[in-house]
C-alpha cells in the first residue's frame, strides 16, 4: 500500500500544500431494489463528500476501496477489449468501439460496447469501483490493484498498416464469474487534480444528490449486506485518508419492528397534546 500512496502523492503533487490536514471525507450509500432482469438484487451506491472543510480540497481523486458482503457480488459482464471474450467491467467503463479492418482503409467495420448503466434495471450495471463526476475521463483513471485480478482477457491485437484490428487472440480470460466473489479490490488514481471528479456537495453533478461523488457501486443478491473495512480516499490537497468501516445493510426484522413501535409512541404523544 506504501508503493500505491507514494503514487496519489506524486499525482496531486501540485496541490500538497496541507500535508498534516485533519481529515473532511465523509461516505454515504443509497440501496435501490432491482427491476427487470435485476429483480432479485439490490444496488447499492456508495458517495464521498468533501465538503473542502480541513485541507483536503474539494476533489476525489483517489480510491484504494475493499468491498464485501455476506453472500457475492454481481459482476457486468461485457467485451471491453479488442478479442470477443467477456471481461469484467470493474472501473465502470464508458463504451469503447473497435475497428476492424476488411482490407480497405476506408471502410473499417466496428464493434461497440454499451457503457456501464447506474439504472438498478439494466443489464449493464454491476459491481465496480472508480470515482465518477465532473470532471470525469476514464483514459486518466490508473488503476494499479484489482482483487481478484485479470478483470480483462489482455488480447494480443494484430493490425494492419493503417491501424485497424485484424486479430485479436485472448492471453488470459476474467475469474469474475458471478457465483463466488464476495470480496473485490480497486486501488487508483486519477493522473492529476484537473482529471478528478469533485465530491463536494455544491459541484454540479452532486448537486441533485448532496452526497458528493459517487465511486463505487455494488450488486448483490437482496437484501445482502456490503462493508467498506477502512477505505482510503485521497482529495487533491493534503495527505490520503483512512475512513472507518462503513456497512450498508438492510435492517433486521426486529429492528424494524422497533422502528414501528417508536413511531407509533411519537405520534400517540402527539395526540395527546393535540
Amino acid at each position: 500500500m506504501r508503493k500505491q500512496l507514494k503514487l496519489w502523492a506524486a499525482a496531486a503533487a501540485v496541490c500538497l500544500v496541507a500535508p498534516f490536514a485533519s481529515a473532511d471525507f465523509s461516505i454515504s450509500s443509497v440501496r435501490t431494489p432491482g427491476t427487470g432482469a435485476n429483480a432479485n438484487f439490490d444496488q447499492i451506491k456508495f458517495y464521498a463528500l468533501n465538503d473542502g472543510e480541513n485541507g483536503t480540497g474539494k476533489a476525489l481523486i483517489g480510491v484504494a476501496s475493499t468491498m464485501t458482503t455476506d453472500s457475492h457480488f454481481i459482476f457486468r459482464m461485457a467485451n471491453l477489449d479488442e478479442d470477443n471474450v467477456l471481461d469484467a467491467d470493474i472501473m465502470m467503463t464508458e463504451g469503447p468501439t473497435f475497428k476492424y479492418s476488411t482490407g480497405d482503409p476506408d471502410n473499417p467495420t466496428a464493434r461497440s460496447t454499451s457503457p456501464f448503466s447506474f439504472s438498478a434495471g439494466s443489464s449493464n450495471t454491476g459491481t465496480a469501483i472508480r470515482p465518477r463526476g465532473t470532471p470525469d475521463s476514464i483514459a486518466n483513471w490508473n488503476a494499479q490493484v484489482f482483487i481478484p485480478n485479470t478483470p480483462t482477457s489482455t488480447p494480443t491485437v494484430t493490425k494492419d498498416a493503417d491501424g485497424f484490428i485484424l486479430t485479436a487472440t485472448p492471453t488470459t480470460t476474467p475469474n469474475y464469474n458471478n457465483t463466488n466473489i464476495n470480496s473485490f479490490r480497486v486501488e487508483g488514481v486519477y493522473l492529476g487534480p484537473t482529471f478528478a471528479p469533485l465530491a463536494d456537495a455544491t459541484a454540479t453533478a452532486n448537486a441533485a444528490n448532496g452526497k458528493g461523488a459517487l465511486f463505487a457501486v455494488a450488486l448483490v443478491p437482496k437484501g445482502a449486506s456490503v462493508t467498506l473495512p477502512a477505505p482510503q480516499l485521497a482529495g487533491e490537497i493534503g495527505p490520503t485518508l483512512t475512513l472507518a468501516n462503513y456497512t450498508d445493510a438492510v435492517p433486521e426484522p426486529a429492528t424494524l419492528g422497533l422502528l414501528s413501535l417508536g413511531g407509533m409512541a411519537i405520534l400517540g404523544r402527539r395526540r395527546r397534546k393535540a
